[in-house]
């Protein structure tokens, strides 16, 4: 029985069908239900998507916070951080060590290589001493079986007038040549003053255009003659501008009483080790060209050069090519350069380093060839083998080609 407004109705009043009223309340069930469906389903969506956020959520924890998770990752690069902050302060102590030990061992070279150059100059000064008795003897005839004690004074006193010469030692320098030319004569004078008497008589009859078999020279160190040269050069130039002035021993004396000073000197290795970081990094500025190298016989040749128009230009090529590494152990730095200045004067100069007479050879050899505005550094590491004139010939190479270069280098710039 069903109950509709309040009125209980049979199934055998309705003859067991539904009503209009009925069917539409049983259609509109139907409707609701769908959409609770619906709901539902929608519901069920979501808890699955809450699951899986869920799920993801506990996988973040679980990288945050688990054994091998970011935050012990963290901690560890944390770690890691504080220990390398520690090495890096532990490297930076060594480094300031080690840096100090490195001043600490350059100023100990610069000291040693001052004292060396002291011993050095000492040792020259001895050796001259040695030899300020000394006279050399060239073209004198040689025969078998001569006596110079005695053929020597005699041909002296005939041909320059000079008398009683006696000598405590004398010599000839070598067994006669197959060529038959005389073998110069080394003797070693009784009495000192008698150097300056024959020295000056020779002078005399070269004045008065006398010729004699012979002629003699005081002996002296080649360190001494080739830096003489040098010196006597400069004062030429001085005496084209009309002014006197005199070497006296290795120095140029001028008219007022005071020592010539040089624009640029010969860098020894102190002087090198003891350029400061700031003039190094100006010195990154300068230009310059590399020669090929050349070996002979053991011996090893290389040239740096660059462009040069002042006395200052020349000073920065130079000490930056002794700053080298390749060039810092050779055992000769051979300097030659040649310039006109802004004012038209032409200058040069050069210095040997030991290799003497290599630097007057290679400042010919540009006049020569009309070689201006360079510098050149020629660098030699020395062979158990003497090459003799040779080398002169190789260092000229080199410098013809360091002006190739920076005359190709000038073509390209222009």
């Amino acid at each position: 029985m069903a109950n509709f407004g309040g009125k209980k109705i049979s199934k055998a009043q309705t003859g067991n069908k539904f009503s209009p009223t009925e069917c539409s309340i049983s259609a509109s069930g139907s409707g609701d239900m769908e959409k609770v469906l619906t709901a539902l389903t929608d519901i069920q969506k979501r808890l699955i998507n809450i699951e899986k956020v869920n799920e993801s959520v506990e996988q973040i924890h679980g990288d945050l916070y688990d054994s091998d998770g970011i935050q012990e990752r963290l901690k560890n690069v944390t770690q890691k951080s504080e220990t390398t902050t520690s090495d890096v302060e532990v490297l930076k102590e060594k480094n300031k060590f080690l840096r100090n030990e490195m001043d600490l061992l350059r100023n100990v070279v610069i000291r040693m290589d001052r004292r060396m150059d002291e011993i050095s100059k000492d040792v020259v000064h001895m050796r001259s001493r040695s030899m300020r008795d000394n006279i050399l003897i060239h073209g004198f005839a040689q025969f078998p079986g001569e006596d110079l004690y005695r053929c020597v004074p005699e041909a002296i006193k005939k041909n320059l007038g000079v008398d009683n010469v006696r000598f405590a030692v004398i010599h000839r320098n070598g067994k006669l040549l197959p060529n038959g030319k005389p073998v110069s004569i080394t003797g070693k004078l009784m009495d000192r003053n008698k150097k300056f008497d024959i020295l000056k008589a020779q002078a005399m009859k070269k004045r008065e255009k006398k010729l004699i078999p012979f002629y003699i020279t005081a002996q002296e160190l080649e360190e001494i003659s080739e830096e003489r040269k040098r010196l006597y050069n400069i004062s030429d130039k001085f005496r084209k501008d009309q002014i006197a002035t005199k070497v006296v021993k290795n120095q140029l004396v001028l008219p007022d009483g005071k020592v010539h000073e040089e624009a640029v000197k010969p860098l020894s290795n102190a002087d090198v080790l003891s350029t400061s970081s700031e003039e190094q990094a100006e010195l990154q500025s300068v230009e310059l060209v590399h020669t090929h190298s050349i070996e002979r016989q053991g011996s090893f040749f290389f040239g740096v050069a660059g462009n040069a128009k002042t006395e200052a230009d020349v000073n920065r090529i130079y000490k930056k090519a002794c700053l080298y590494n390749d060039t810092a152990s050779s055992n000769h730095r051979i300097l030659v350069y040649r310039f006109r200045s802004e004012d038209g004067k032409q200058l040069d100069g050069y210095f040997d380093d030991g290799e003497h007479g290599a630097g007057r050879r290679l400042l010919k050899f540009m006049k020569d060839r009309n070689i201006d505005d360079t510098a050149v550094m020629i660098s030699r590491w020395t062979g158990a083998v003497h090459i003799g004139y040779e080398r002169f010939k190789v260092m000229e190479e080199l410098v013809q080609d360091a002006f190739d270069q920076l005359a190709g280098n000038r073509d390209m710039e222009a």
